[in-house]
């Protein structure tokens, strides 16, 4: 991996100061050290993300602290703050620890955040995700060796090919102890309840996941190169797909119509294939049709298919001077003003349409409607409140996978360019 990387580079480490955190902070310290002529300008730092979760947490993470120091590797602690949920807390210390790493990333200069996560991780992965069906291209290719995280900074993943075991006999090789998280053991976890079945089974193999994983990127490849052709979208929340597009096999508009159901609906994730297979037979038919799936508006014509937000459910908020917050998971808006400004949808149907819309007039007029408005006491500019589309899911969470749909659909949005990857030219898919 090091040789891909372009230099300078500086690598964040995650280091919770569990056996594979350790094992990878300790290797690359290894790799560098012993060949610092071919790596000059790459380096090290750490970041130990506490979660404040068990007592134990903030003495842990000073034993990091203190085998960073010993290493000459810099190093920071940074804490999970505020009320934890009573549910669901694997999930939300998982959003908050990116969160957090990604503001460390940026205020440390890294061009890259690495994790330890292990063959073993992404067996338990695959298990978990065959376990809830669904997606099951999705679910054998398991975790992405690369992510990027909030649109910013790019996740690694070296160690996906290299079990614990193998991680642990190194470290014992080398006489340094790692932390065993005693959560790690609790049954009330679902990871924990399939590892245990993971170990007296038979595993996937290296090579299977990597075939799932091609075959998912080829799949997003060729949704993309259909989008890229046959898509457009309108102020951000009209998209039309041009009526050849629907003659495509249907495995690749499914997945086309999923992404795009996700972004312009502002949702967190894909929806579940099942969800979106009751559109194959409308799709094609050839006929006019007009449903919806979660909260989106799928209207066909001769014309092709428009894909919008639905008007129900759109909500009113509130952001004070100096804000920046998300509405209805579509738009970023920040505000520079010096007083509260209240956004909320569109509620004139006609005249917020700057330019004409080929379309049938009861999506234009949806159009305009879904849309965010500002209201704020005194007249404003954009210079003072400016509202931008996301790119939900992916600006939150994406995937090498769905890196050129992402793209795809980050320009038909009118976004800037996705950020550089950390690899050289030459090692960039695109």
């Amino acid at each position: 991996m090091l040789h891909r990387l372009r230099q300078p580079g500086r690598l964040l480490i995650a280091v919770s100061g569990g056996s594979d955190s350790t094992g990878l902070l300790v290797v690359l310290h290894q790799i560098l050290a012993a060949h610092a002529a071919e790596f000059p300008d790459i380096s090290l730092c750490a970041v130990t993300v506490d979660h404040a979760l068990r007592a134990e947490s903030t003495a842990e993470a000073l034993r990091v602290a203190e085998l960073c120091h010993s290493l000459s590797i810099p190093h920071e602690i940074v804490r999970w703050e505020g009320e934890k949920p009573r549910t669901g807390v694997s999930a939300a210390a998982r959003e908050a620890r990116y969160g957090l790493l990604v503001e460390a990333a940026t205020r440390l200069g890294a061009t890259a955040i690495l994790t330890g996560h292990t063959l073993d991780d992404q067996r338990e992965t695959i298990a978990m995700r065959a376990e809830r069906g669904g997606d099951e291209a999705a679910g054998l290719s398991g975790m992405a060796p690369s992510v990027l995280l909030h649109g910013r900074h790019y996740l690694l993943r070296p160690f996906l090919h290299t079990t614990r075991q193998a991680i642990r006999e190194e470290l014992v090789a080398a006489g340094i102890g790692w932390i065993d998280d005693p959560s790690n053991e609790d049954r009330r976890y679902e990871r924990v309840r399939v590892r245990g079945l993971l170990a007296d089974s038979e595993s996937v193999s290296f090579a299977e996941i990597q075939r799932a994983q091609a075959e998912r990127q080829a799949l997003s490849d060729r949704a993309a190169d259909l989008l890229s052709r046959h898509l457009t979208i309108r102020h951000a929340v009209l998209g039309h797909l041009a009526r050849p597009a629907l003659d495509a096999e249907w495995s690749v508009l499914r997945h086309a119509l999923r992404s795009l159901a996700a972004v312009l609906g502002g949702r967190d994730h894909l929806p579940p294939v099942e969800a979106v297979e009751r559109l194959q037979a409308l799709t094609g038919s050839g006929e006019a049709f007009r449903t919806t799936m979660g909260r989106v508006l799928f209207h066909a014509n001769s014309g092709g298919l428009y894909i919008l937000r639905e008007r129900r459910g759109l909500s009113v908020i509130m952001v004070a001077p100096g804000e920046t917050t998300v509405w209805d998971g579509r738009f970023r808006v920040a505000n520079f003003s010096e007083r509260p400004v209240r956004i909320g949808p569109c509620d004139d149907p006609l005249s917020d349409v700057e330019e004409p819309l080929s379309c049938p007039p009861s999506l234009a007029q949806l159009a305009a409607l879904v849309r965010p408005r500002a209201v704020y006491a005194e007249p404003w500019s954009e210079e003072k409140i400016r509202i931008q589309p996301i790119l939900a899911p992916f600006g939150r969470f994406l995937p090498q996978f769905e890196s050129n749909l992402a793209k795809v659909i980050a320009e038909k949005l009118g976004l800037p360019p996705l950020p550089l990857g950390p690899f050289n030219a030459l090692e960039r898919k695109t």
